[in-house]
């Protein structure tokens, strides 16, 4: 049986350890628009004041903001962003498990989705969250943020999917990752009414924000029926690829395998821009929904004996 690629990049698992000399968290939802996606999450440590009694001292040196060993650690998460190598880029920022490394991974996942990044940018930068407060509880506001990132992710999907000239890889992608992050968005459904509208509001305003700065998105655009179709055309008998059969499938399980050079094709603005700002009128619409069904299957789920 044939498979599509496994390009499902973020995950939410990763090695259990617990987290040290990661810095406070910093700020509340209570804020609005941008400050709250950089208020919300990691901050620097601050370091310890000096008596307030007057010296000759010079002043120390300011710190740098990341160690060389964070620095490549994000120049690595750039290249493989770069390079479309999206289960590597999964896998890369799964495997951070000390505090300067996962301090890296937010500040990456924060910094590029501030510039507009592609949307599994923000999907990773919330399954970090999410871990980090679900390994440490002393994060555990770390959790709404998560749960503001992957609702900003579902606005992203439905405001930028107009731009895929093959609709079924939107379909596709969207049909992946909501299951992927469902706990993320059920958390989000138990908040108390004006905390989950506050996390609403927020979202649309920072999808509206960020706009302007993204482009077309391969990883939206990716992994549809015409891939698919030219992948095949391309490599032939080599097209698909042998994987191990996963428990309860039977005979040999064969998988598209994934071209990372493969570049998706992309509407003109002109047919895209009007289905977006639809899209767009419905966004209260469709993240109350969302959050009331899976807060839903979420309550029935516990229900079960």
């Amino acid at each position: 049986m044939a498979k599509a690629p496994n390009n499902m990049g973020p995950t939410l698992k990763a090695p259990r350890r617990r987290l040290f000399g990661v810095p406070a968290l910093a700020g509340t939802l209570v804020l609005t628009g941008l400050l709250v996606l950089a208020a919300a999450t990691l901050c620097r440590a601050q370091e310890p004041q000096a008596d307030a009694k007057q010296t000759d001292a010079k002043p120390a040196a300011a710190a740098p903001a990341h160690t060389p060993r964070q620095l490549e650690i994000m120049a690595t998460l750039d290249k493989l962003l770069a390079e479309q190598n999206y289960e590597q880029l999964s896998k890369t920022v799964a495997a951070l498990s000390d505090g300067p490394g996962i301090t890296a991974g937010l500040d990456w996942g924060r910094a590029r989705t501030l510039e507009g990044a592609s949307l599994v940018v923000p999907l990773l930068y919330a399954a970090l969250l999410w871990r980090t407060a679900a390994q440490n509880p002393q994060y555990a506001e770390m959790r709404q943020t998560s749960g503001l990132m992957a609702s900003y992710a579902v606005l992203v999907m439905a405001a930028d999917s107009p731009k895929c000239a093959d609709k079924s890889a939107p379909e596709h992608q969207i049909a992946s990752i909501i299951p992927v992050y469902k706990p993320l968005l059920a958390a989000v459904a138990k908040l108390p009414e004006a905390q989950r509208k506050k996390i609403a509001d927020i979202a649309i305003s920072l999808e509206q924000r960020l706009a302007p700065k993204r482009g077309n998105d391969a990883y939206l655009c990716r992994f549809g029926l015409q891939e698919h179709i030219d992948t095949a055309k391309k490599y032939g008998d080599k097209a698909y690829e042998e994987v191990p059969a996963k428990p309860g499938q039977v005979g040999r399980q064969m998988q598209l395998r994934t071209d990372m050079s493969y570049a998706p094709k992309f509407r003109p603005r002109e047919q895209w821009e009007p289905e977006q700002a639809a899209a767009r009128s419905h966004f209260q619409e469709l993240l109350s929904t969302t959050l009331s069904t899976l807060g839903e299957q979420a309550r029935t789920s516990a229900a079960k004996p």
